[in-house]
């Protein structure tokens, strides 16, 4: 599960048969934390890289997706590095 640490945010991968699944992006609760502080990182796994959004833009506002910034990362060869993670962790019968 995620785990708060100051002002970023970490949305782990999703368990699905045979392989990591994305996670889900920035939340309700994320953008009302940005409201509020001014600030947040939400780092959003994907299987083949990660998704980091900025909510900095929502400070004093109400949540807006438009408003927020992303960065995508993607490569198959961290794709390749957690499947072979996942294949160890839960290995097929």
């Amino acid at each position: 599960s995620g785990r708060y640490a100051g002002f970023w945010h970490m949305h782990p991968p999703q368990r699905l048969a045979g392989s990591w699944g994305p996670a889900d992006g920035p939340s309700f609760p994320d953008m009302e934390i940005a409201k509020e502080h001014g600030q947040s990182l939400v780092l959003v796994f994907d299987p083949a890289g990660f998704d980091l959004y900025d909510l900095s833009l929502l400070a004093g506002r109400e949540p807006d997706l438009s408003k927020i910034l992303k960065i995508s990362y993607r490569s198959e060869k961290w794709r390749r590095r957690f499947q072979r993670l996942f294949d160890r962790s839960f290995p097929r019968s």
